[in-house]
């Protein structure tokens, strides 16, 4: 993925996720969240498999400001139908994150 600016902040460059960036993302989500639950969780889906993608927002000192991570889920419905999703967990140092589940088939995820 090529880094790039986003158009509200321009100091603010959206990029794929690195090693470097683990403990500035457990903080943006213990920040975010007010615990270590889900930055645990974003810890634990780090295993092979468990994450499709998982980008942040950094400042111009590199420090990050935000992240999404996008991770496979099945979804089984009353019917035992099983269907495949992703799940979008957003946090951020400046609003309200919230979750969003939304069938792979609607977005035309490759990975899913």
């Amino acid at each position: 993925m090529t880094p790039f600016r986003a158009t509200k902040d321009p100091t603010v460059l959206i990029r794929a996720e690195t090693e470097a960036d683990h403990s500035g993302i457990g903080q943006v989500n213990r920040d975010a969240f007010g615990g270590d639950e889900e930055a645990r969780l974003v810890e634990l889906l780090r295993s092979p498999g468990g994450v499709i993608t998982s980008l942040v927002a950094v400042d111009d000192s590199d420090r990050v400001v935000g992240h999404i991570l996008f991770s496979p889920v099945t979804i089984v419905g009353s019917s035992h139908e099983t269907h495949e999703a992703k799940r979008t967990k957003r946090s951020s140092r400046h609003s309200h994150p919230w979750p969003l589940y939304q069938p792979c088939s609607d977005v035309g995820a490759d990975r899913c």
